[in-house]
């Protein structure tokens, strides 16, 4: 018996950007991660967690959120905003990676917030030294946008830098009011590879809908931030880089950069191919005198992932061969190093013995060493049982024993290794079940 399982191959290209404005950074407006509250809330959440791709140096890295509308405030994109002074002084800033020798334009909307305020804004690599790109100083009446450009140092491969917003003045007596941002941006004209990478199934005998599919955005070897991915069909994760469980068929991938027009889109297709194989066969124990059971015999067949363990339910041990089962469906479990696991039934079919019929049982032969009819042989006892035999003369004396009629026949010849004389012959036949058969046989010469 043959049955094949198939496992999943991702088929992918890979392709690239053409020139255009990528956003290099991430959240630029403070939507991602940031609470569904009413717009007029006012929330301090964490760094990094609370407030995706954003950090300060804040001693409590707490950062302040405010909702379109907050005390009269609206937002200058989106749904949010923040107050760069929290509870303390401090620093907002995005850590990015950006080609070298490039023109990049920072980009950003400053408000302040009970009256005039004044923030500095800085960049480098991380660490530092930063380079101050200007100070810039905003009433409270309303949002102004400002734009600088800076060029990314030479360099054989893409830069980590560090955007930071420094708090220089707020009006107020308060370190924890003023300097509202939002809507910032990093755009370049860039040209980055689109790389579709492909994780194969896992488990080669796993059941369809078992492959990886992981995208990643680089220029060298950095991967850039701030990008958006879409599938469809649309799988678990849809909205990831990564995606996983995907049945056979045709998918496409649209990638944006967020607040940017660097947009991509990539198709993939999965499709199934045989390549696991496996095989069982079993052997009736079927013994006419009785049935002692039944054996099986499982063989898996696989270029990859062995050794394999075996399981068999609910009974017959942890080899793939077992032995003694009785008639009934029984399942083997089997795993291989990966701990990959596929299970198996195997139905193992009763059996009805017929029985020994006396009439197939020779009651002549011929020991003339002519090479036909030599022997005594009782052909129609089958091999997976044991028999023994004793043979008589007329006057009662045993001529002839053996254990195992299988493994010596009688040739004529007595005891002592003389012929015996033509005539009438009585037999013992005995089973290893202890059922006996009785019979004569006479010897011609």
């Amino acid at each position: 018996m043959k049955k094949k399982i198939l496992i999943l191959i991702l088929y992918f290209l890979v392709n690239n950007f053409y020139s255009q404005n990528c956003n290099l950074f991430c959240n630029s407006d403070f939507e991602i991660n940031t609470p569904t509250a009413p717009a007029n809330t006012i929330t301090f959440l964490k760094a990094l967690k609370g407030v995706s791709c954003w950090n300060t140096t804040a001693s409590d890295t707490m950062i302040e959120i405010w909702g379109s509308g907050a005390l009269g405030v609206p937002a200058y994109s989106g749904n949010y905003f923040i107050e760069l002074n929290a509870s303390f002084v401090s620093t907002l800033f995005q850590n990015f990676s950006a080609p070298p020798n490039t023109n990049i334009t920072v980009s950003f909307a400053h408000r302040g917030r009970l009256g005039t305020d004044i923030i500095s804004v800085s960049v480098g690599p991380l660490g530092g030294p930063y380079t101050t790109l200007g100070t810039y100083t905003t009433g409270n009446t309303a949002w102004a946008v400002y734009t600088t450009n800076y060029l990314v140092p030479q360099s054989t491969s893409p830069i980590n830098m560090s955007l930071r917003f420094n708090s220089v003045y707020s009006s107020g007596s308060s370190p924890s009011i003023g300097n509202f941002l939002d809507a910032v941006k990093i755009i370049g004209a860039f040209s980055p590879n689109v790389s579709l990478k492909v994780l194969p199934a896992y488990c080669p005998h796993t059941q369809l809908g078992a492959a990886n599919a992981s995208i990643e955005i680089v220029s060298g070897s950095p991967v850039f931030s701030g990008f958006t991915y879409s599938w469809s069909p649309s799988p678990a994760n849809s909205t990831s880089a990564y995606v996983d469980k995907l049945t056979p068929g045709i998918y496409s991938l649209n990638i944006g950069s967020q607040g940017g027009a660097c947009k991509a889109t990539r198709t993939i297709e999965i499709v199934s191919l045989p390549n696991y194989t496996y095989s069982y066969s079993q052997w009736h124990n079927n013994c006419i005198s009785e049935l002692k059971g039944e054996t099986s015999f499982v063989d898996f067949v696989s270029s990859a992932s062995s050794p394999y363990t075996y399981t068999w339910l609910p009974k017959g041990g942890n080899n793939p061969k077992v032995i003694d089962l009785t008639p009934g469906t029984y399942t083997i479990l089997v795993a291989d190093q990966k701990s990959c696991t596929a299970s198996y039934n195997v139905s193992i079919a009763a059996f009805t013995p017929t029985a020994l019929s006396q009439t197939t049982f020779p009651n002549v032969f011929t020991p003339n060493k002519d090479g036909i009819n030599d022997e005594l042989r009782f052909i129609a006892i089958e091999d997976c049982d044991v028999f023994s035999i004793t043979i008589f003369d007329k006057w009662g004396n045993k001529r002839f024993e053996t254990p195992d009629i299988k493994l010596k026949n009688w040739n004529g010849l007595d005891l002592s290794g003389n012929l015996v004389d033509e005539g009438s012959y009585f037999y013992i036949l005995t089973s290893s079940s202890k059922k006996q058969y009785t019979g004569n046989v006479y010897v011609f010469r």
